[in-house]
């Protein structure tokens, strides 16, 4: 089981990782990977991404950001939860179906510009960042879980 969980956790990663920047842009996939099914993960995931800027918050050419993101960790685990003896693609399959169910938001303070009346980023940094930090405290949190499991099968 715990092999399972490496290999979603490690192909959840490269999802993230390619998802971050374009994400932001709702750019087009550009995912290298030849499984159709984590490609889909990636364009859900994706599609699950999103910020907001409030024009209360902006000043000094910077605004707060809320980016609004799957909530791995929940997903993660109610998806284990329900399908502990299952396979990849049907592990991959139900988390594909299940990012839109719980979401987690962060504010960014990120630097913006007025364009023809619109406040608009000039940079996708903070957001890019703020997906990683999102995507760290899931690996983290499944690490620690994956020591405890070992722990207590000792």
């Amino acid at each position: 089981m715990r092999r399972k969980v490496v290999r979603v956790i490690a192909a959840l990663a490269l999802v993230v990782m390619t998802a971050g920047f374009s994400a932001c842009q709702k750019a087009s996939p550009t995912s290298a990977q030849s499984n159709l099914t984590y490609d889909h993960l990636q364009e859900n995931y994706r599609e699950q991404v999103s910020f907001t800027i409030a024009e209360a918050t902006i000043a000094d050419g910077k605004a707060v950001a809320t980016v609004t993101l799957p909530d791995l960790n929940k997903i993660f685990e109610e998806v284990f939860a329900q399908h502990p003896d299952a396979g990849e693609e049907v592990i991959v399959r139900e988390l594909q179906s299940s990012l839109g169910k719980y979401s987690v938001e962060k504010a960014v303070e990120a630097p913006v510009e007025q364009v023809e009346g619109q406040w608009q980023l000039q940079s996708y940094e903070p957001i890019s960042a703020a997906i990683d930090e999102s995507f760290n405290d899931f690996i983290m949190q499944q690490l620690a879980q994956a020591v405890l499991e070992m722990e207590v099968a000792k």
